[in-house]
């Protein structure tokens, strides 16, 4: 990373990066008014390699928002609402399993129909039964690069699946190890009053740019250096102070989590907040990311990966606002010092199993 070649390399797919990200907003804010934040967050799962979770209710945006995810690079894109009676074979076929270990053969008959898809929309997740719930999040684990920056296998590079709010009784909700398969969670709200106004006036819907921002290769090249820049070690002990301060008994841990908090985020937690920090640097145009990047994807990223106690639901206290709380006890400015000690590689590779 320090040879200057590398460096200069990384710095050209970062300004790229920046301007791709800005022609997509400014494109997609021609036609629909979404929350910045939420279109930031579909844009870093997707360079991430990691998949998104949106949870709001209908007619927000949602479905539109994948659409031209997938069509600014030239994606295969497909949706799917989940209903009670959907089982996983009725979209599996859509969404070919990890390990297979080759790419889509462009003779094969279902490449041609188009049936193979590298954008998938899951509409109301938590409307299905739970083994359906449970294919789709099978299909969803980690997705290596290949060597030449496709995916490793034949599963989507993006996953975008939405969710009623709680409050709104859905029928099944995701149990923790499932939420912990999206990288970010990101919630919708309503919008405010200007910009309601504002969709109003704005009536030329379109499912996508009228041609793709960048192509596939460039995509890949975005994500291949969003996993290669690093992150200077005092923006690693930030990330590290806020995910080991979510677990009661730590030695981090405020007053509130040993009173609220039931389960802190994981090892992997940590690892998504860092992936996730360095891809929002490169979609703002640098190859090193800040701690501001840390907190500002602090709250999509660890929020869904906590588990409250009944306390804290009895105080209608929401994993957002729990992470809120964190984000001002755990100070962005604060000096977190990297343990002393070598690290036990048995029980680091444990905690990924």
């Amino acid at each position: 990373m320090s040879d200057p070649a590398c460096l200069t390399d990384l710095a050209t797919i970062a300004a790229d990066c920046r301007v791709f990200a800005e022609e997509f907003q400014s494109a997609l804010g021609e036609h629909v008014i979404l929350p910045p934040g939420l279109v930031e967050h579909a844009l870093v799962a997707l360079l991430a390699g990691g998949h998104l979770l949106l949870e709001g209710n209908p007619g927000m945006g949602k479905q539109t928002l994948a659409r031209w995810i997938a069509r600014s690079v030239g994606l295969p894109f497909s949706a799917r609402t989940f209903t009670p009676d959907l089982r996983g074979e009725d979209f599996l076929a859509a969404i070919p399993s990890r390990g297979l270990g080759r790419r889509a053969d462009p003779d094969d008959d279902r490449a041609r129909a188009g049936v193979l898809t590298e954008v998938f929309y899951a509409e109301d997740i938590d409307e299905a039964p739970r083994s359906t719930i449970a294919a789709l999040v099978d299909v969803i684990r980690d997705r290596p690069l290949g060597p030449e920056g496709g995916a490793g296998g034949l599963e989507p590079l993006l996953v975008i699946a939405s969710r009623r709010p709680a409050a709104s009784g859905a029928v099944q909700s995701l149990d923790p190890s499932q939420l912990d398969r999206f990288l970010i969670q990101s919630p919708i709200r309503y919008p405010t009053p200007a910009e309601e106004w504002e969709i109003a006036r704005r009536t030329r819907l379109s499912a996508g740019p009228d041609k793709p921002l960048r192509t596939r290769d460039q995509l890949a090249a975005f994500a291949r250096a969003a996993a290669a820049i690093e992150a200077p070690e005092a923006v690693i002990g930030y990330a590290w102070a806020l995910v080991r301060a979510t677990r009661p008994g730590n030695e981090l841990a405020p007053q509130f989590v040993e009173r609220w908090i039931k389960l802190g985020v994981s090892p992997c937690g940590l690892v998504a907040l860092i992936s996730a920090a360095k891809a929002r640097a490169l979609l703002l145009g640098r190859i090193e990311p800040t701690r501001e990047d840390v907190y500002r994807m602090a709250q999509p990223v660890l929020g869904h990966r906590l588990v409250g106690n009944a306390e804290a639901a009895a105080a209608n206290l929401s994993n957002q606002r729990l992470i809120g709380i964190l984000l001002e006890t755990i100070l962005i400015d604060g000096v977190y010092a990297r343990p002393s000690g070598p690290p036990d590689a048995a029980g680091a590779a444990a905690a990924f199993d």
